[in-house]
């Protein structure tokens, strides 16, 4: 899982010598549905977080072009117009230790 986050491929590109795919990402679907995600991330902001400083960066994601059709839900689903068409914002908090305090989507037309 930590492999296809840091790497952004797609599930079905996962290395051979992990287990297949689909039950990666079964499992990950049932982590999120359970919050293991948010507890894990609660957990480093309430334990392990150094707060003599706090770094706060963001960065611009481009939306497919299949998920650009939808309409009406474009700002519930974090999608906004800038300069490079339709892209999403990730904004994130990490401590002095690099430890991910929190984070907010936006569209990339907010600061």
């Amino acid at each position: 899982m930590l492999w296809i986050l840091r790497t952004g491929a797609p599930w079905r590109d996962l290395p051979r010598s992990f287990p297949p795919w689909p039950s990666v990402y079964a499992r990950f679907r049932r982590w999120t549905e359970i919050g293991l995600w948010s507890h894990l991330l609660g957990y480093f902001r309430d334990e392990l977080a150094d707060e003599e400083y706090l770094m706060i960066d963001s960065s611009g994601v481009r939306v497919h072009q299949d998920a650009s059709r939808v309409k009406e839900a474009n700002f519930q689903q974090a999608m906004g117009r800038s300069k490079g068409g339709l892209s999403t914002k990730i904004h994130m908090a990490c401590d002095g230790l690099g430890y991910p305090l929190g984070f907010i989507l936006t569209g990339a037309e907010r600061h």
